[in-house]
C-alpha cells in the first residue's frame, strides 16, 4: 500500500500497518454492546452524525478518559474516508493533531467502532469572537508545525484544510487539525499527490487546471 486509495479499506489498513506507523493504536477484535455502553467505553451525548456514521463523545470506565466514539456503519463504509483516515493517523504523533486510539472490529458485527481524542471547543468557522494578534501567531505556528509533521515526517497529504477541520480547544484553546478522511499517504519515491480530493472552495487554483 504506497499511498491510499478509493479501494482501500479498513481491514487493509489493519492487516497491513505502515513500517512508518508511530501510533500503534489498539485493535479490538471483540465488540460487546450493553445499555449505553461499548466496550469498556461508555456513552454520551452525540457529538455529531452523518449518513454512514454517528460521533459519540464517551468516557473509558477504565481511567475515567473522554474520548470521541465514531460506530461506522460496514456496510455503507467498507472503503474511502474511514480507511484513509486511520492509515494517516497511524502515521502520526502530534500535539495538535487528532489522535487515534483504538479500532474496534468484530467480524460478525455490522458495525465498526473508532475510538479518537476527543475535542472539545470550537471549529474555527464557528468562533464568535475576534482572535487577538497573539492567538493568531500561535494559531499559525501550531498548524505550521503539525503540517511540517505530516508531510515531512509522516508523509500524509490532508487535502482538506478548512476552518470546518480546525478547532480551538482546552484551557490554553490551542489548534486541532482533526478530519483526515480525504487525506492521502506517498513514499520518497511517490512524492507527488495527483489526485485531487477536498472541498471545492477551498482548492488552489493550481487544482482547478
Amino acid at each position: 500500500m504506497k499511498r491510499s486509495d478509493k479501494n482501500l479499506s479498513c481491514a487493509d489498513v489493519m492487516r497491513n500497518r505502515s513500517p512508518d506507523a508511530v501510533n500503534n493504536f489498539k485493535v479490538t477484535r471483540t465488540l460487546s454492546c450493553s445499555g449505553s455502553s461499548v466496550n469498556q467505553y461508555k456513552l454520551g451525548k452525540v457529538a455529531g452524525s452523518g449518513s454512514t456514521s454517528t460521533v459519540y463523545k464517551a468516557k473509558d470506565a477504565n481511567d475515567e478518559e473522554v474520548l470521541a466514539l465514531k460506530v461506522v456503519k460496514k456496510g455503507l463504509v467498507t472503503k474511502g474516508a474511514v480507511p484513509r483516515e486511520m492509515q494517516a493517523l497511524e502515521r502520526i504523533s502530534h500535539p495538535n493533531i487528532v489522535a487515534l486510539r483504538e479500532v474496534i472490529d468484530e467480524s460478525k458485527s455490522n458495525q465498526l467502532v473508532v475510538v479518537m481524542q476527543y475535542l472539545d471547543g470550537t471549529q474555527l468557522n464557528q468562533l464568535k469572537r475576534l482572535p487577538s494578534p497573539e492567538e493568531l501567531r500561535k494559531w499559525a505556528r501550531q498548524l505550521i508545525s503539525a503540517l511540517f509533521t505530516c508531510h515531512v515526517l509522516a508523509k500524509v497529504c490532508h487535502r482538506d484544510i478548512k476552518p470546518e477541520n480546525l478547532k480551538v480547544t482546552g484551557a490554553n484553546n490551542d489548534l486541532m487539525l482533526f478530519d483526515f478522511g480525504a487525506s492521502e499517504c506517498f513514499t520518497e519515491e511517490d512524492d507527488i499527490v495527483t489526485t485531487t480530493e477536498g472541498t471545492y472552495s477551498y482548492f488552489a487554483p493550481e487544482q482547478l487546471k
